[in-house]
């Protein structure tokens, strides 16, 4: 550069068809940011809870005695915070899961992106009941990774078989949580 400063102009057209203001359409874009973020935060966490689900599956059939039966425990809490609950002994709502959060954010972040308006109230309404629900569903899964998770690789460290390790691509990799089907 030569030392003279430049100032970058950018001009906006307006489609005449777009009845939204550009304060609507701020509100969207930040709407589909949020609804982004959650989608990618809670994919990655279905990914990672389907390949410790394959990895205790895999150890299940390996292992005998306590230590199959700490895995099998592990992998009914992995299933239950990635799939849900089965059976609800007192009749009550289920509670969220990995599966079922991030496919409604997926939804969502579809009908907030499909057109350019404002989100409408419901949209705005089932933004927030999913963020809470995400949060309540992280919050099982971060607890599972930071103390179930450790405990059960030190027994597996002892008995010279693999940890598992969440990180790690699951074989059966479904990675359809935010892809629309073809």
């Amino acid at each position: 550069m030569d030392g003279r400063s430049y100032t970058a102009t950018f001009a906006v057209k307006i489609d005449p068809r777009v009845k939204a203001s550009p304060a609507d359409l701020e509100e969207q874009f930040h709407l589909e940011t949020r609804l982004s973020s959650n989608m990618t935060r809670s994919s990655m966490a279905v990914r990672q809870a389907r390949s410790v689900h394959e990895q205790l599956q895999k150890l299940s059939g390996q292992t005998s005695g306590a230590l199959n039966g700490s895995i099998k425990e592990l992998d009914k809490k992995v299933s239950a915070i990635l799939d849900g609950s089965e059976n609800l002994p007192d009749g009550s709502s289920a509670k969220p899961s990995l599966n079922n959060v991030n496919g409604n954010i997926n939804v969502l972040y579809k009908s907030v992106a499909g057109a350019d308006a404002k989100p409408t109230r419901a949209q705005a309404e089932a933004s927030v009941e999913a963020e809470h629900d995400l949060a309540v569903v992280m919050e099982q899964w971060d607890e599972l990774k930071t103390t179930d998770l450790p405990t059960i690789n030190r027994q597996l460290r002892d008995a010279n078989l693999p940890e598992i390790h969440p990180e790690r691509k699951p074989d059966q990799d479904e990675s359809d949580t935010n892809v629309d089907e073809a």
